[in-house]
């Protein structure tokens, strides 16, 4: 037995599979929501830390701002540098006496490595040296400082050095704030460093406009340049996975990244969907437990009813004794018990019936008329009437001694004829009939040459004809016609037999009436009330199965019965039946006339 076969099982796991998919659905809207907001915190703190974090760059570029613009406003340096715009080169003293003034700026400031002074030309005025500017700076950053007209131009990480560079045009107040010189500012790179004080899980860079690490705690392999034209959330660094900020700072050009690991921002989402595991997994062994004794509660009476009914195949039938809570089993228990009782009722009856049955057929053989008087006394009428002449009436009797011999079957004849044969048939029974009607009957037959040899059931198109003739054109004024037609369906596999006629045809509420006698209780009509038809149809579906006879009428049109059989049906007699099916199948093969006088006499 399949493991899945029983009622036990399919509740169990029924239920484990309703419990599994509303414990996904509540689960995950659960983890869904509830990491959402995780995610949307974390991400908020993120934005946070980095608001934080340019707020001190952008102190720590303020300072340098002040600083840089205390010594360019000082009088003596204005004084100097007036002097050498106007063509009056300081001496070496007062290039000297510049050192107190440089040396107590630099000490409100750390970080600041060296300040150097330079002369429109790009010569160097503090501290004493022949060094020139282009030297230290691009002309571009010149061009540059120029064009801000005092601002501080930050230049970004010198080369080789850990130190950042800074420049700003000395602009002469009392000239109209003309250019006067240029102030170049050496800052160490741990001046940013307390940038990266809330940076102890993730990472944290500064990089100037070309993409050099300014300051950071990353590998110094990171790929800077990469990162910055990244434009996706999410980076991977050390092969590590990193939600990535971007704070760029409009004083210096530069570009603050805030880099958090993403199993950082996960963490609450993983206890969540931890916990949310454990307790499907503790609700799923409860569950599975509870299903297990709900599903024996209800399946145990069953199985136990269930060897009750199995003892049937040993021929023992005996209630079942079985005791439930449920009302529904007890129910079921208590049918079955009357179903037991009821069968055990019928078994003595359908005995006493099959014996009381046996008993009458023997009598009814015993006292039926021997058919060969009946052929004998035809034969001597027809030799009478032939020696009188009268040829007419001796074919008209020659036939009905035919037609009996065909209806009237001997034990262990073959019940199975060619289509040929009952056509044949069915002419000799048109032809009797015409005799007595007269010209008033008119038929056609018309057969496919192919079908003439499939074997069908004897008698089964002449109670059709006779049904025909006498509900058809008996009751019809004037000419009367009957169409037989029989051939192969378009598949080729079936025959097709149909009789129409063009009689006063049937109302819809009468041709109900007959469909609904052909599929009756099982019960044979009583003389004259569509025996024939009964018969045929039972007699097809007993050999064939399927719809039986097919009937279509319309009143005033005339009436078609016809009906579809293989072409290959099994030959020889149906199995033998018992009880009332064998009574059923008697009435409709051996002695009940077909309608209107066309079968056995």
């Amino acid at each position: 037995m399949r493991p899945f076969a029983t009622l036990r099982s399919q509740i169990l796991f029924g239920f484990l599979l309703v419990m599994a998919v509303v414990l996904a659905i509540v689960g995950g809207l659960t983890f869904r929501s509830v990491s959402t907001l995780l995610t949307n915190n974390s991400e908020i703190h993120i934005q946070q830390t980095a608001i934080q974090a340019g707020g001190r760059l952008d102190g720590l570029i303020e300072r340098i701002n002040t600083f840089s613009l205390q010594i360019v406003t000082d009088a003596r340096v204005q004084a100097l540098m007036l002097r050498e715009t106007t063509g009056d080169p300081a001496d070496f003293a007062e290039r000297q006496a510049l050192s107190p003034l440089v040396q107590r700026a630099l000490d409100f400031i750390s970080g600041v490595q060296t300040v150097e002074l330079f002369n429109l030309n790009g010569d160097r005025l503090f501290p004493l040296g022949e060094r020139r500017l282009e030297e230290l700076v691009g002309p571009e950053w010149i061009r540059q400082a120029d064009a801000q007209k005092g601002a501080l131009v930050w230049i970004g990480p010198m080369e080789n050095e850990d130190s950042v560079l800074a420049i700003r045009s000395i602009r002469l107040i009392d000239r109209w704030f003309s250019p006067g010189g240029y102030l170049l500012v050496k800052i160490r790179k741990d001046y940013f460093a307390p940038l990266l004080m809330d940076s102890a899980e993730g990472l944290m860079l500064l990089a100037d406009q070309k993409g050099r690490l300014v300051v950071g705690n990353t590998e110094p392999e990171t790929n800077v340049p990469a990162l910055l034209a990244h434009d996706r959330r999410t980076v991977e660094v050390g092969r590590r996975e990193y939600v990535m900020v971007k704070t760029p700072s409009e004083a210096t050009g530069w570009t603050m990244l805030i880099l958090t690991p993403v199993a950082e921002l996960s963490e609450g989402v993983a206890v969540l969907r931890n916990a949310l595991l454990v307790s499907g997994a503790i609700g799923t062994a409860l569950f599975l437990v509870l299903s297990f004794m709900l599903s024996t509660m209800i399946t145990e009476p069953l199985r136990k009813l269930i060897r009750t009914m199995r003892s049937v195949r040993r021929g023992i039938l005996q209630p079942s004794s079985v005791s439930s809570a449920n009302r529904e089993i007890r129910e079921l228990n208590h049918t079955y018990n009357r179903m037991v009782s009821h069968i055990n009722e019928l078994i003595h009856v359908v005995y006493e019936k099959e014996l009381l049955q046996s008993q009458t057929e023997i009598r009814a053989l015993q006292a039926q008329i021997n058919p060969h008087f009946l052929f004998n006394t035809l034969d001597t009428l027809y030799s009478s009437l032939e020696e009188k002449e009268d040829q007419e009436l001796a074919d008209l009797v020659m036939g009905m001694a035919q037609l009996f011999r065909y209806t009237i079957s001997k034990p262990g004849d073959d019940e199975w004829v060619t289509l040929r044969e009952e056509l044949e048939q069915v002419e000799r029974y048109l032809r009797i009939m015409q005799a007595r009607i007269g010209d008033r009957l008119r038929w056609r037959v018309r057969a496919e040459p192919g079908a003439m040899s499939v074997r069908i059931p004897k008698l089964t198109i002449q109670p059709l004809v006779e049904n025909a003739i006498q509900h058809g054109v008996e009751t019809k004024i004037g000419q009367g016609e009957i169409e037989i037609a029989a051939g192969f369906t378009p598949c080729g596999s079936r025959l097709k037999v149909a009789v129409k006629d063009n009689g006063i045809g049937m109302e819809e509420e009468r041709l109900e009436e007959i469909r609904r006698l052909l599929d009756g209780d099982g019960r044979v009509p009583a003389r004259g009330a569509g025996l024939g038809l009964v018969n045929v149809h039972r007699r097809i579906r007993l050999h064939y199965g399927g719809d039986g006879l097919q009937l279509a009428s319309r009143y005033g049109e005339g009436t078609e019965t016809g009906f579809e059989v293989p072409v290959d049906p099994p030959v020889g007699q149906p199995a033998p039946l018992s009880g009332p099916a064998v009574r059923e199948a008697a009435a409709a093969v051996l002695d009940e006339p077909a309608e209107g006088g066309g079968g056995r006499p």
